[in-house]
């Protein structure tokens, strides 16, 4: 009895436990959040958990009977069914699977399932879905993978080289532009070291700031150098490092870099560009100023702007460009300026003239090229003043001495004309005194009318300065003596009287007696004049070298400069420019002639003439003539000597006055004298007299003879027929280049006209004894 009982016991203890067990596995499937399905091998649902309620709005006695793969999204159910078809045909089996269902509302969730073969079950044969939702996470999952391929397009294809370097250095990853740059494809660098490809001079800092960057989780650095490219050319790259923080595959830094050589290059030539136009700018003779385009405030000026102005940098900026110049002037360089900022883009330098105002209100005159250029990408007003005072003076200069040359093609024809009459009437003074029987008032007048006619004499001398071409007749010249003698010449009746200051020995020059003479007196008369009350004048002559740096228009060189001062009233600046023009004067009886013929017998002798004058304050006139290697000539000592000679003369000049009278006093001194009108007939009695054994000893050829043979040509055919013959040159016109270099044309000496007897008897005692 007791067996039956414990048998009971255990039986009924055994299905208590079924159905706890059962009652507790329910619970679960019912309480938890997966989706928990029971499918008969057609499909058909034979259960669904509450967790499938809350997921797809159906309820259970909706669902439950019907098929699950009417449920399944088209394009999954293909999928779907195959593996529930695999899964159900082996026992025990599971399968993970994934697709799309429908809820009740029509849209979609992506479900995730296992399922599991539910063996030979008494209940049903089938299979246990255990579905998870994971709408969202495949959402996320998509959008990744979307920016996943995003990025890495955008990696692929950025212009910058992206590399990942690990640790150890070795580069994990290149980006394909780095093809572009160096030309190695990606796969060629990947392993590699690639700090092997920097340059020795910038690898240690790239190292120390790789270590630097990699040591710090999240740190960043920018770095540059140089690095080899496949051609073994060094290209420059800027870089960004970035720590890669917890990154799964790689402990290492992620670089982004730039090649930067054309921008280096563009930066270097630009540097060295700029640099070379501070250079310039700063060691320019001329002055240049930058001003802002729009306002044309100077905003920046080099040294040679200063000087210029006498004006200092700091007083310069800020200061109008137009304000650099006199008030006068202001509305022409406002103009100016607007021009040129509308001219902007022709790229041309606009070149025009202007005068600065210096500190001191001096004006100087200047030439200006302005433009509009680009300094840092910014536009400036660029101005480039260039002080051309010597340019200026050089060209009142040059159109003074174009002036001169125009008086002189008059004053030459008037000039040997004049001294052909003078030359007459010179003799015949001379001869009349040679007839004697003259005492009293009668020799007086005769010697006034010699006096006046070598006065007329120096007249003429002016006018032959201005002749073209003109040549003085130059010798060695001691410039002691003949600079007191012009001087106390001129001054001779004067209140004003000369303190001079000549050092000895004193330079000797090459010149033209007679025209140096005449300057000395031209400038100590225009000293006298400048001091109607009386005064001192100050000659001072003294030996000078020349350098290149003086700014004067001549030559280095040796050079005798002669001073005239006066402390006379001065002359007025308005007036400076002309004093040496032809006929210009301010002086009631002024010819308007001394100074325009002393400047011309400086430019004749190679010198130069200047002048320093303030009104109220005298007048300085400097000259400057080139010294001569020669040695002084001698002073003359003794007596002169006797006038007389003996010898057969041939006189040639087309005038019949000066045969008669040149003639007649040579008769007079003892000579025998034959004339002839022209050339042509002096060659034909030349000639006569060789035949006839009775040569003569001298000819006095005149060498300008209108209509017929001149003189050089007939004395190039006297020397042809006898090579010994002495030709004497006479002309009373300077511009034949003979009087200055006779010898070179078979010459023996020059007289010029007028001349008197001593003179002429002179010549022809010295050139008979040759």
């Amino acid at each position: 009895m007791s067996g039956k009982r414990n048998t009971r016991d255990v039986t009924a203890r055994s299905g208590s436990e079924e159905r706890l067990r059962a009652s507790a596995f329910r619970a679960l499937i019912e309480n938890v959040s997966d989706i928990v399905v029971v499918l008969a091998a057609d499909g058909e649902i034979l259960y669904q958990s509450p967790s499938a309620e809350r997921l797809n709005g159906y309820e259970p006695g909706e669902v439950v009977g019907r098929n699950a793969f009417e449920y399944i999204h088209p394009d999954d159910l293909p999928k779907a069914a195959r593996a529930f078809s695999e899964i159900l045909q082996t026992p025990g089996a599971m399968g993970r699977e994934e697709a799309r269902f429908q809820r009740k509302d029509g849209t979609w969730r992506t479900l995730e399932w296992v399922m599991t073969n539910l063996r030979e079950q008494p209940q049903v044969r089938g299979i246990v879905i255990n579905a998870r939702d994971v709408t969202e996470r495949k959402e996320a999952e998509g959008k990744l993978q979307k920016n996943e391929a995003s990025f890495r397009a955008l990696i692929e294809n950025v212009s910058d080289i992206i590399s990942v370097v690990a640790a150890d250095g070795s580069i994990v990853y290149e980006s394909p532009s780095i093809e572009r740059f160096f030309g190695f494809k990606p796969e060629e660098l990947v392993g590699r070291k690639g700090f092997e490809y920097v340059h020795p001079e910038d690898l240690p800092g790239m190292l120390e700031k790789f270590a630097e960057v990699l040591r710090t989780p999240g740190a960043s650095g920018r770095t540059e150098g140089r690095f080899r490219d496949k051609e073994g050319s060094w290209r420059i790259l800027e870089g960004v490092y970035r720590n890669l923080v917890d990154h799964p595959d790689v402990r290492g830094v992620v670089i982004n870099a730039r090649d930067i050589t054309e921008r280096r290059t563009a930066e270097d030539t630009l540097r060295e560009s700029e640099e070379r136009f501070r250079a310039l700018f700063e060691g320019s003779l001329d002055a240049i100023f930058l001003a802002d385009p729009e306002s044309g405030t100077i905003l920046d000026a080099n040294p040679a702007a200063e000087d210029l102005l006498r004006i200092p940098l700091e007083e310069l900026q800020g200061r109008p460009v137009w304000r650099l110049h006199p008030t006068s002037m202001e509305g022409l360089a406002r103009e100016m300026f607007a021009r040129f900022l509308e001219d902007r883009e022709d790229g041309e330098m606009h070149p025009f003239e202007a005068v600065d105002l210096r500190c001191d209100g001096a004006e100087v005159p200047v030439e200006v090229l302005a433009h509009v250029i680009q300094i840092d990408g910014v536009p400036v007003y660029y101005m480039m003043h260039r002080d051309i005072t010597d340019r200026k003076r050089m060209e009142q200069e040059l159109l003074r001495t174009q002036k001169l040359e125009s008086l002189g093609t008059l004053a030459g024809g008037l000039a040997h004309d004049f001294n052909n009459i003078l030359t007459a009437i010179l003799a015949n003074l001379s001869l009349l005194r040679l007839c004697g029987g003259l005492e009293g008032e009668p020799l007086d007048i005769l010697a006034d009318s010699e006096k006046a006619t070598l006065r007329a004499k120096g007249l003429t001398q002016q006018l032959l300065t201005f002749a073209k071409g003109g040549a003085p007749i130059k010798k060695t010249v001691a410039l002691q003596q003949l600079i007191v003698d012009a001087a106390e010449f001129a001054l001779s009746g004067s209140s004003v009287r000369c303190e001079y200051r000549i050092p000895e020995p004193l330079w000797p020059v090459e010149a033209d007696e007679g025209q140096i003479g005449q300057l000395i007196h031209n400038l100590t008369l225009n000293a006298d004049q400048a001091m109607p009350e009386g005064g001192v004048i100050t000659i001072r002559a003294e030996n000078v070298a020349v350098a290149e740096s003086d700014r004067l228009p001549l030559a280095a060189g040796r050079f005798v400069r002669i001073s005239v001062i006066d402390s006379g009233v001065g002359i007025p600046e308005i007036h400076l420019q002309k004093i040496f023009d032809p006929f210009f004067t301010t002086k009631q009886k002024g010819s308007g002639l001394g100074l325009s013929t002393s400047f011309n017998i400086v430019k004749n002798h190679g010198g130069c003439i200047r002048v320093e004058s303030a009104v109220g304050r005298g007048t300085t006139f400097s000259v400057h003539l080139p010294a001569s290697d020669r040695p002084s000539p001698p002073a003359e000592t003794g007596r002169t000597a006797a006038l007389r000679g003996k010898g057969r003369i041939l006189v040639v000049d087309d005038e019949p006055l000066i045969r008669r009278s040149a003639g007649g006093a040579l008769r007079r001194l003892g000579y025998e004298v034959a004339a002839a009108e022209d050339g042509r007939r002096a060659i034909e009695l030349y000639e006569q007299a060789l035949k006839l054994n009775c040569p003569f000893d001298a000819v006095l050829m005149d060498l300008t003879i209108p209509g017929g043979l001149g003189g050089r040509e007939a004395t190039r055919e006297l020397l042809r027929i006898d090579p010994a013959a002495k030709v004497i040159a006479s002309s009373g016109y300077s511009n034949d280049p003979v009087m200055a270099e006779f010898g070179k044309h078979g010459f023996k000496a020059v007289i010029e006209k007028p001349y008197g007897l001593r003179d002429l008897a002179s010549t022809l005692q010295r050139v008979i004894k040759m």
